[in-house]
């Protein structure tokens, strides 16, 4: 029960492993981050292109390479999955993209398509905050979220109700409209070309902003503090970790728990994993089978448990 909700496609021999080791051993090593893996190509660090200065048989050449290579991520992500997963860094890296879900179609580059998968897994099992707010200037999430073209004179909230509302805090959590137009209003002044990112001061609004009941001239950094003093945030979060592990029907009591021990641990995600997974709670014969599998460890769990 545990590899099967720990891992996606766990291995026969990885159970008997599991059993001659005993639960503390093999939490310990389901829960210690894994080496980074080889990246697709030496053109994940590749310049943005200088579009204007393109001729359109260049450009149409480079739209078609960066298709060959949004999808050469696709194979490359299923290949860590299905033979190089070790440890729960890759099923919680598969977590945190469904949980800042993102398109390929959209974003485009396959630099911060990559960059962004790459984020996801440096914090895979570290800190929730740290990655929140790394994520507010991700260049993947700038486009997807419209991020870019969020400046003082045409401010654009649909990054600042995305991070409230899904992120963060949750629907109904007592955050108002108004809390989103002043966010929207703290993360202007970024921009991207798809591979660095570029804050222009002017372009960033820097008038007084009430946030949360907070008053200053806000910007990113101070924006994601004031969100994660919130006891809002650490539950939504431990909701649906509740019920990617668990079952999708949690009760309040043990959402509020989890929450407890990510917010006395400053919101770093590992103690949570660790109190899910050691507690009988987690074991309860109720929740064998009680979740669903989803596209990715129907095939890549399949692919990686048969030895495909």
């Amino acid at each position: 029960h545990l590899l099967h909700r720990a891992l996606i496609g766990p291995r026969f021999e990885e159970m008997v492993a599991a059993e001659n080791n005993g639960l503390n051993n093999t939490l310990t090593a389901l829960l210690t981050p894994q080496a980074a893996p080889a990246p697709p190509g030496a053109w994940i660090n590749e310049a943005a292109p200088d579009w204007g200065n393109m001729t359109e048989q260049e450009i149409q050449e480079l739209v078609d390479n960066y298709l060959d290579r949004q999808r050469l991520i696709i194979l490359w992500w299923v290949q860590r999955i299905a033979v190089d997963q070790t440890t729960l860094t890759e099923p919680m890296t598969f977590f945190w993209h469904d949980h800042f879900a993102t398109n390929a179609d959209e974003v485009f580059y396959p630099q911060a398509i990559y960059g962004q998968l790459d984020l996801m897994r440096t914090h895979s099992l570290g800190n929730f905050q740290t990655m929140a707010l790394e994520m507010c200037t991700d260049p993947a999430m700038l486009i997807w979220l419209n991020g870019d073209g969020n400046t003082v004179d045409e401010p654009n909230e649909n990054f600042a109700r995305e991070l409230l509302e899904l992120f963060t805090m949750g629907e109904g959590s007592g955050y108002t409209q108004q809390d989103v137009v002043n966010a929207a209003r703290a993360c202007t002044g970024y921009v991207t070309d798809g591979v660095d990112v570029f804050y222009i001061p002017q372009w960033h609004d820097n008038g007084s902003k009430t946030i949360l009941g907070q008053t200053g001239n806000w910007g990113v950094t101070e924006l994601v503090n004031i969100i994660f003093q919130q006891p809002a945030t650490a539950r939504h979060v431990c909701d649906k970790l509740y019920r990617w592990f668990v079952d999708d029907e949690p009760a309040d009591d043990d959402v509020e728990a989890l929450a407890v021990t990510f917010r006395s641990n400053n919101y770093n995600v590992t103690p949570v994993l660790q109190q899910i997974m050691a507690s009988a709670h987690f074991y309860d014969p109720t929740f064998r089978g009680s979740i669903i599998k989803d596209g990715v460890e129907m095939y890549a769990g399949n692919v990686r448990s048969l030895h495909a």
